[in-house]
């Protein structure tokens, strides 16, 4: 559980790579981008590009920061590297999971109980 937390540590630790990074889009290619990220996932375009790319831009620029604080703390961020090499977000696991085992599949997996 401490993806989140590397993932912006290793962001602000490469802030500059990671300004550029945003630069490079409109305010509103962003929102657009958003918008579109939340009804398609990973399967969503940003400005025309796959969304996909731009995410494992940023990971990588995150990974950096971590890198360069010698510590290991980039292994946190190996869960975010295998969803992109899948191309799949936790939206698409539980629609899988929902309609192959319908909804008592997805409680199963996801609960806390």
């Amino acid at each position: 559980m401490l993806v989140v937390a590397a993932l912006t540590l290793g962001l602000m630790e490469n802030l500059g790579q990671a300004e550029e990074v945003v630069r490079q889009y409109s305010w509103e290619e962003l929102v657009v981008a958003r918008e579109e990220a939340i009804r398609r996932g990973l399967a969503a375009c940003v400005a025309g590009r796959p969304i996909v790319k731009l995410c494992a831009e940023v990971l990588q620029i995150a990974a950096e920061g971590l890198r360069q604080r010698q510590l290991g703390e980039e292994r946190f961020l190996e869960s975010l590297w295998v969803r992109l090499e899948k191309e799949q977000c936790p939206a698409d696991e539980a629609r899988q999971l929902f309609l192959r085992h319908g909804l008592e599949g997805v409680l199963n997996e996801f609960a806390w109980v």
